[in-house]
C-alpha cells in the first residue's frame, strides 16, 4: 500500500512536469506564422515525443509506469490535436501569404517594366490569378472575388503609371486613359489626382518648347498638346471636348465675347461638335482677322454667325 501511494505521488509529479514542458513546446510552436508554422510542425511533434520519452524514463517500476503513461497519454492527445488544428490553419495562411507575395511581386515588376505595356499586362494577369486563388482559399463569393481582382489590377496598373509619371507624365496619362475602365474606383480617383499636376506641367513645357524651338503659332501648339488627334473626343474626367479640349465653363465665358451666334441666338454649350470646331477656328485666327481683342468684333464684321448645324 505504501508503494502504491509512492507510485501515485511520483506519477502525479512527473505528469505535471510533462504538462508544463508540453505546454511550453506548444506555446513556442504557436508563435510561428504561415509557412514558418508549416515548416515547424514536424519539429513540434518531435519535441513532444522527446518530452514523453524523457518523462516515461522517470518511472521506477512497472506500476508507476502504467500510472504515468495513462496521465501522459490523456494530456498528449489534447495537445497534439491542438497542434494539428493550428498547423491546418497555418497551411491556409501560408497559401494566402503566397498569393499576397505574388501580388506584391506583380506590382514591383510593373514598376520595373513600366515602359513595356505588354509586360505590365502580364503582371496584371498574375495579380488577377493571385486574387482568384485568395478568394478560393478564403471561401469568398463571386462578387467579393471580382472586387478583389479589380483592386489587384488597379494596384499593378497604378504602380506602373506612378512609375511613369516621373519619366513621362504624358505617357503615364495615356496608359491611365487606356486602362481606367479596368481599375477599381479608388485607383481611378487616386491616379487621376496624381496625374493632373505633372501632366499640365509637361504640356506647358511642350508648348513653350514647340513655340520657341519650332517657330509655331502658340495656339496651334496648345491645341495639339490638348488633343493630338484633333477630333471631337471627350475627356472622361471633365467636360472638356474637341480639338482644343474646351470645357463647358470656357465655352460659356468665350462664346459671348467672341460674338458667336447660331440662328440669331448665342451658341449653346450643349450644341454639336461642328459648333465647337467653329469656335476653335475663331480662336486660332490672329486677332487682326475677323475679330479684334476677344469680345470686340471688328467694325463692319458683326458677330460670327453659324447656320445649318445640329
Amino acid at each position: 500500500q505504501q508503494q502504491e501511494l509512492q507510485n501515485e505521488t511520483q506519477a502525479t509529479e512527473q505528469a505535471t512536469e510533462y504538462t508544463r514542458r508540453a505546454n511550453e513546446a506548444y506555446g513556442q510552436y504557436s508563435q510561428l506564422r504561415g509557412q514558418n508554422a508549416v515548416n515547424g510542425y514536424e519539429g513540434f511533434l518531435d519535441q513532444l515525443r522527446t518530452i514523453r520519452e524523457e518523462t516515461m524514463g522517470t518511472a521506477t517500476n512497472p506500476a508507476m509506469r502504467r500510472m504515468l503513461n495513462a496521465r501522459v497519454s490523456n494530456y498528449e492527445t489534447g495537445i497534439m490535436a491542438g497542434g494539428a488544428r493550428y498547423h491546418g490553419q497555418q497551411v491556409q495562411e501560408a497559401a494566402l501569404q503566397a498569393q499576397q507575395g505574388a501580388a506584391a511581386n506583380a506590382r514591383d515588376n510593373a514598376v520595373l517594366f513600366r515602359n513595356d505595356e505588354a509586360r505590365v499586362n502580364q503582371e496584371v494577369a498574375a495579380a488577377e490569378e493571385a486574387a482568384r486563388e485568395e478568394g478560393r482559399l478564403r471561401g469568398w463569393d463571386g462578387g467579393t472575388i471580382a472586387a478583389r481582382i479589380n483592386e489587384r489590377r488597379g494596384e499593378v496598373l497604378g504602380a506602373a503609371i506612378r512609375g511613369l509619371i516621373d519619366d513621362d507624365p504624358i505617357r503615364a496619362q495615356e496608359l491611365y486613359n487606356r486602362n481606367r475602365e479596368r481599375m477599381d474606383a479608388g485607383s481611378v480617383i487616386a491616379l487621376g489626382n496624381a496625374l493632373e499636376a505633372p501632366v499640365r506641367a509637361r504640356q506647358a513645357q511642350n508648348i513653350v518648347q514647340g513655340v520657341i524651338g519650332g517657330g509655331q503659332n502658340a495656339r496651334s501648339v496648345i491645341f495639339r498638346a490638348e488633343n493630338a488627334a484633333g477630333d471631337d473626343r471627350r475627356n472622361p474626367g471633365s467636360s472638356a471636348s474637341g480639338p482644343g479640349q474646351v470645357t463647358n465653363g470656357m465655352w460659356q465665358r468665350y462664346q459671348a465675347r467672341l460674338g458667336l451666334r447660331i440662328m440669331g441666338r448665342p451658341l449653346d454649350d450643349q450644341r454639336g461638335p461642328s459648333v465647337r470646331f467653329h469656335m476653335l477656328g475663331v480662336l486660332r485666327q490672329p486677332r487682326n482677322q475677323h475679330h479684334g481683342p476677344l469680345g470686340r468684333p471688328q467694325e463692319g464684321m458683326g458677330a460670327a454667325t453659324c447656320t445649318g448645324w445640329d
